[in-house]
């Protein structure tokens, strides 16, 4: 399916990880900690190709739009460069949400969240997702970055 780019946030102050907010063309079907694959055809890619795994880094009550987060690196993929590059209104193609990196049923569970850099979206995707829903769950969070300047949401 296809989403336009709605607009674009910068989570640090030097602007080096980004989130991206798309409105897809049909809701998503979202479950909080979920990825897409995400496709955006370019000039010259490298070996890597056109298409990345993006985790949803918002959450499904931010519908009808979506959100992915990212850190770009110098030198940047050509991936990354043609993200970077994309306007407000462009397309991307992606994939339905999937993946099973989410809530247990069973609220009951304790939880441990461990994450590190950018390897806190999903997370965040999940205690939006409490939070807006006003849900409550016994869950100890850990997350470092290299650098404080990292940290983001």
């Amino acid at each position: 399916m296809k989403a336009k780019l709605d607009h674009i946030v910068h989570e640090n102050k030097a602007k080096t990880i980004n989130s991206f907010w798309f409105e897809p063309e049909h809701p998503l079907d979202q479950i909080a900690g979920q990825y897409i694959e995400m496709s955006i055809p370019h000039d010259k890619t490298d070996d890597r190709g056109t298409k990345r795994w993006f985790t949803i880094s918002s959450s499904p009550s931010d519908a009808p739009l979506f959100s992915i987060t990212t850190k770009f690196s110098r030198p940047s993929s050509t991936f990354k460069s043609a993200l970077h590059k994309l306007k407000i209104g462009d397309s991307v193609s992606i994939s339905d949400p999937m993946g099973d990196f989410v809530l247990p049923k069973d609220d009951t569970i304790p939880l441990i969240f461990v994450a590190g850099g950018i390897g806190i979206t999903p997370f965040h995707s999940i205690i939006k997702w409490l939070e807006d829903t006003k849900q409550s769950r016994d869950i100890t969070f850990l997350y470092a970055a290299k650098v404080e300047g990292e940290l983001i949401f």
